[in-house]
């Protein structure tokens, strides 16, 4: 889950996609208008901007602009807060989706270890489980 600020610094909580096989994060423009009430800018300038990409199922397409937002997540390595660049995409499934560049900068997929509060970690076992499905409560 991120936090995204939309018009007014309204807080919006999100599931994020975290997608390895693109590099720049998404934002779908419906999310952008309709949800955090902001607009895109039309950054001819932006690397991306002439590059084409294609969505899940395989069809081509074009970022459509490009947005800066406030997003915070505990997740995030020191300071939760961050302000990102997103590339806004007309027709997609997706409120928000995070690429690569940002998954291996802030270490996404990177096993952390876990706060312990309390004694101690109980390892709890259930009968007729595979080795596979044990699992730990803290």
């Amino acid at each position: 889950m991120i936090t995204v600020a939309g018009a007014n610094n309204e807080a919006f909580e999100v599931k994020a996609i975290l997608d390895t096989g693109t590099g720049p994060d998404w934002i779908s423009q419906w999310y952008l208008t309709d949800v955090l009430n902001l607009k895109a800018s039309k950054d001819k300038n932006n690397k991306y901007s002439d590059k084409n990409f294609s969505d899940f199922q395989g069809k081509p397409f074009k970022a459509s602009g490009t947005v800066e937002l406030m997003i915070s997540s505990d997740e995030f390595e020191g300071v939760s807060f961050r302000n990102q660049c997103f590339l806004v995409s007309r027709k997609s499934t997706f409120k928000i989706l995070i690429g690569k560049t940002t998954i291996k900068k802030e270490k996404l997929l990177a096993h952390k270890p876990r706060e312990i509060l309390g004694d101690a970690a109980h390892i709890g076992l259930q009968p007729k489980l595979s080795k596979s499905k044990l699992w730990l409560c803290f």
